[in-house]
């Protein structure tokens, strides 16, 4: 996403062109962000529809926006997964 700012900022198309490459691109990185923390969700035994709380997160004000999603990303890489079965299945790292 940062490569194609950057291009899209160096070439600069139109308005409607750039809106257009940049929406090409934006709906399938959001549909992969959700669907990555919400399985990093559930295999913290959490349901996988918490990540979409990070909707309203976006719209927020810009610092407060860019301290959640920091926060919730730091949680999502530091916090380790439950170990075992839990009601997501077994635990892909004994092997099972």
């Amino acid at each position: 996403m940062l490569a194609l700012s950057a291009a899209l900022w160096f070439f600069a198309p139109s308005q409607q062109t750039g809106t257009t490459i940049f929406l090409l691109f934006f709906i399938p990185y959001l549909i992969c962000a959700y669907t990555l923390s919400a399985q990093r969700l559930r295999d913290m035994n959490l349901s996988g529809w918490l990540a979409l709380l990070w909707i309203p997160v976006g719209v927020a004000d810009e610092q407060f926006g860019g301290a959640a999603s920091l926060a919730f990303l730091i949680v999502l890489c530091a916090i380790p997964g439950t170990s075992g079965v839990n009601r997501y299945g077994p635990d892909p790292l004994t092997g099972e």
